[in-house]
């Protein structure tokens, strides 16, 4: 927990991560996590304005947020990504003010839906902390993709630098949809998942939510691969999404997060 940032204004601590998104957060001593989605998509910027209505609702200040769940028309070209990035960063560091030292605290994940795409990027929910005591850890990650396996260890930082991306020599074929690659990829992002849970001093038995993102066949892979590996979380059940990681390259990303409130929020009018 040692590489944790504290963000006193926003009631939790996080691990940096790119100007896009910080890799995860976890609330501070007495504060906890509220997670709020829609039950439909919000269009941006009209999403912004839900945001910031909806804390004002709980008396919170937009320093509140510590996460974000956008959704996409379809997977993007790097530089496509890029413009979207851009965008979104604007709104947090130069209207909302978020960054701390320069640096984006808010976790984030991105999905491009197979079934029922969104017409344009959009809000599906967001997580905000409340002042409330709790008896165990409330988190948030970002979502956590398959990007590093096709693209090299690095991969995150070249997408904000702006440098090209190149396929590593052990990435799969594109298009490969094969049990086998299917399975490297959930092996994958579960082990990245593990690591990150430990990095922001939680574990699965702390979760009680866990989504998947993936549209590619799964058959028994979910029942052998993924509920091993997250133990007691699976409990709760595990929500699955048919979509893709926000750009072309990676497939499979799974995000997680211990709260004790869910709010369904109505569209904005």
């Amino acid at each position: 927990m040692s590489d944790l940032i504290e963000n006193p204004a926003g009631g939790y601590a996080f691990l940096p991560g790119i100007p896009a998104f910080s890799e995860g957060c976890t609330a501070l001593s007495g504060y906890s996590v509220i997670h709020a989605r829609f039950h439909r998509s919000v269009p941006l910027p009209a999403a912004y304005r839900a945001i910031e209505a909806t804390l004002s609702s709980y008396d919170r200040p937009i320093a509140a947020i510590c996460g974000v769940e956008l959704r996409i028309p379809e997977q993007l070209e790097v530089e496509a990504f890029r413009t979207l990035n851009k965008a979104y960063i604007e709104q947090l560091r130069d209207r909302w003010k978020l960054f701390v030292d320069g640096v984006n605290p808010v976790p984030r994940c991105n999905l491009a839906l197979t079934v029922d795409p969104v017409s344009m990027p959009a809000l599906h929910g967001f997580s905000f902390t409340v002042k409330a005591d709790r008896t165990r850890p409330h988190f948030v990650t970002a979502g956590i993709n398959d990007a590093a396996m096709i693209y090299g260890s690095k991969v995150f930082q070249q997408v904000a630098s702006g440098e090209p991306l190149e396929r590593v020599s052990t990435a799969p074929k594109v298009g490969d949809a094969s049990s086998m690659v299917v399975e490297q990829r959930l092996r994958f992002i579960l082990a990245k998942a593990s690591a990150r849970l430990a990095a922001l001093g939680v574990s699965w038995n702390d979760a009680t939510q866990v989504e998947l993102y993936l549209a590619r066949p799964i058959a028994d892979l979910l029942e052998c691969i993924v509920l091993p590996e997250i133990g007691l979380a699976g409990h709760a059940g595990l929500r699955w999404f048919a979509g893709l990681a926000p750009f072309i390259g990676p497939e499979a990303e799974m995000d997680v997060r211990g709260f004790s409130n869910e709010v369904i929020l109505d569209p904005p009018k």
